[in-house]
């Protein structure tokens, strides 16, 4: 676990257990080269989470509708069974819990990889700080 208040301005992603869905900031969809489609890959033996760029015919392809994302607008998915597998992986996760998660390859334009053990715990009115 990491502490840092200067999140708004990194790449990554929030994961929001309360309300069982991930967040993907626009600057972490940019850093991928605005793909229309991504895919979550996750790697539970090394804790990783993965976005990889796709086509819509790819196995488990999700739709990112780049017009309506704006720098304080994330892109939100809905994913109660996966966060309920990652929370699995990461128990000292708290079940209502925010966790921002910093991207760690930076070199890459068609993925993003972000390792759970960095995460950052977030307070209810630092979500919304983020998007401001």
């Amino acid at each position: 676990m990491h502490t840092n208040n200067n999140i708004s301005s990194r790449p990554g992603i929030v994961i929001d257990i309360n309300k069982s869905k991930i967040r993907i900031p626009r600057k972490t969809i940019a850093c991928m080269g605005d793909p229309e489609y991504i895919q979550i890959l996750v790697n539970p033996s090394t804790k990783h989470i993965g976005l990889v760029r796709c086509n819509r015919n790819s196995y488990s392809s999700i739709l990112v509708d780049n017009e309506t994302l704006s720098e304080k607008t994330p892109f939100e998915i809905y994913a109660k069974g996966l966060i309920e597998r990652l929370t699995a992986l990461l128990p000292d996760w708290k079940k209502k819990g925010c966790y921002f998660i910093p991207r760690t390859n930076t070199s890459s334009t068609s993925n993003a990889v972000f390792r759970m053990s960095d995460y950052i715990p977030l307070k209810a009115s630092e979500v919304d700080d983020i998007w401001q």
